[in-house]
């Protein structure tokens, strides 16, 4: 079996000249997979819904060669986190726009939104801020970019979270 120099420096690459060896087929991605949803912008400007919260989580791009081309969706622990410790009489709902649900709901329009901002996902956090600012909420985001960032983050928010979530 003949393989490659990049052996050497371990990436094992078959050639064609090994009986095992298969050309390599161009992954598949679903387009839901690599395109954020769309946001409306005719969407209605309703009242806000007083003593409301939705937490965000932005959709990223998938890549069908990231992680193999498997993707593990788990819940944002600082998002859940914040939902359990606000007070009684806020109607809290949770939004990851990586399950392929669609947009975050426009309606009803919350009071505050909090937006999770990480590198990956940061424009399409900022882009979710403006579409919400705009309609009447208010809108926080935090995160990990934040900490390394916050100059570039401010300026999207009403108030930014600094530091972890599952703290604060």
């Amino acid at each position: 079996m003949t393989m490659t120099a990049s052996r050497l420096l371990g990436i094992f690459e078959r050639v064609p000249d090994d009986p095992f060896y298969q050309p390599r087929r161009p992954l598949w991605l679903p387009g839901e997979m690599a395109v954020a949803p769309a946001l409306d912008p005719h969407a209605h400007r309703r009242p806000v819904e007083p003593r409301t919260a939705l937490l965000v989580n932005p959709f990223y791009a998938k890549s069908p060669h990231g992680s193999f081309g498997k993707h593990v969706l788990t819940p944002s622990l600082a998002l859940t986190s914040i939902a359990a410790a606000t007070p009684p009489g806020w109607r809290v709902s949770y939004w990851d726009e990586n399950l392929l649900q669609g947009p975050p709901p426009a309606d009803p329009v919350p009071q505050v939104v909090g937006i999770t901002v990480h590198l990956t996902f940061a424009r399409r956090a900022y882009e979710l801020a403006a579409w919400y600012r705009a309609r009447g909420s208010k809108v926080v985001l935090g995160g990990l970019h934040i900490q390394a960032c916050e100059e570039e983050v401010a300026p999207h928010a009403d108030s930014v979270s600094a530091g972890d979530g599952v703290q604060t």
